[in-house]
């Protein structure tokens, strides 16, 4: 017996159903790309924690795979726009999606950075100071960059939003770093420690402002509004 309430409407088209599927597939596997650069994280910090020079090569082999995904995920997105005409919100949905391979890309990308840092440090001793900082940063940064992916996922506007506030923690953290540099340093000056140091909190300071370029793209995703642009603290525009 035919359903009244559906008997009268027309079957879904086959294409548009493939059309859907070819959708959601593409927001899944921008999350998996999202939930691997967060797991990144922790694993460059190693590199210099840890002497784990392993982890630095599994790092930038892994970076190659995800500039290969990058690449095949944002041609199958300008393909669906080609081809399939989406309508207001799935065109909005693709084009932020495609930012977000981006920023996860670059992400990755700099993690690669941090172990190619930590690589020129290997064996040479790491202050307690500067330690405590890159331990921190890599823990703040990969919270930051997983709750923006979680803003995605779960289309909340509200985490997304909330995610420019809470990444000031993260550039506090990269001004103590450099106050650790000096501290610790004092009396035995080592340019090229110095640097390198200076490099790795500034890469993750980085990964932190891609997290908030995702949690803005996901707003604008929702809601269709970009988010207002959040004025500098004092302290970021102080000379």
């Amino acid at each position: 017996m035919s359903n009244p309430v559906t008997s009268g409407l027309p079957e879904p088209q086959p294409h548009r159903l493939e059309y859907h599927r070819q959708l959601d597939a593409l927001r899944s596997e921008v999350a998996d790309l999202g939930a691997t650069v967060c797991a990144m994280i922790p694993k460059a910090a190693s590199v210099l924690l840890d002497s784990n020079l392993q982890a630095a090569s599994e790092l930038m082999e892994l970076d190659d795979r995800i500039s290969g995904i990058a690449l095949d995920l944002e041609a199958r997105m300008y393909d669906l726009i080609a081809r399939q005409a989406p309508a207001a919100g799935e065109l909005r949905t693709l084009f932020v999606e495609t930012k977000l391979v981006a920023a996860f890309e670059r992400s990755s990308e700099l993690t690669v950075n941090i172990a190619r840092a930590a690589r020129r440090l290997y064996e040479a001793p790491v202050t307690p100071g500067v330690a405590r900082v890159v331990a921190e940063m890599s823990t703040e940064t990969q919270r930051l960059l997983e709750l923006s992916l979680r803003s995605f996922v779960e289309s909340d506007a509200d985490l997304a939003r909330s995610i420019d506030e809470l990444d000031d923690r993260v550039d506090q953290l990269n001004r103590d770093m450099i106050a650790s540099i000096f501290d610790d340093m004092a009396g035995q000056p080592d340019l090229t420690s110095a640097v390198q140091m200076a490099l790795v909190a500034r890469y993750l300071e980085r990964i932190g402002d891609h997290a908030v370029n995702v949690g803005n793209r996901v707003v604008y995703m929702v809601t269709g509004a970009h988010p207002p642009r959040r004025a500098p603290a004092p302290s970021d525009t102080a000379d």
